[in-house]
């Protein structure tokens, strides 16, 4: 196991060319003999992590939007059928602080 993965390459050729001499073969004959690299593994699985994550993140960026959307769609269905409502209250001046609290706190 190497001390640091900045000599994880060294290790594993320094491995492959002990079992050379042990079994002899060549030790850059990479079919000769497996190795079976965690190390190698570890950064695999974390590609797709990170692949996932973003993918994930994307979905509820996307989601968030579509929701955003929905809720917009909502509020001018809202202000549009209620438009002669707002009109009314205007000429009997109300402020527009108090038209919008109206929309946003207070439900009819």
């Amino acid at each position: 196991m190497p001390k640091s993965l900045a000599l994880h390459d060294d290790c594993k050729r320094q491995v492959r060319a002990a079992l050379g001499i042990l079994h002899n073969f060549d030790p850059n004959d990479k079919e000769a003999a497996g190795i079976w690299d965690t190390i190698e593994d570890a950064r695999d699985m974390q590609m797709i992590f990170d692949g996932m994550e973003y993918f994930l993140g994307a979905v509820g960026i996307a989601t968030l939007l579509l929701g955003g959307l929905g809720v917009m769609n909502v509020m001018l269905v809202a202000v549009r059928e209620r438009t002669r409502e707002i009109g009314v209250r205007k000429a009997l001046g109300a402020t527009r602080r108090s038209i919008l609290t109206q929309f946003f706190l207070w439900r009819p």
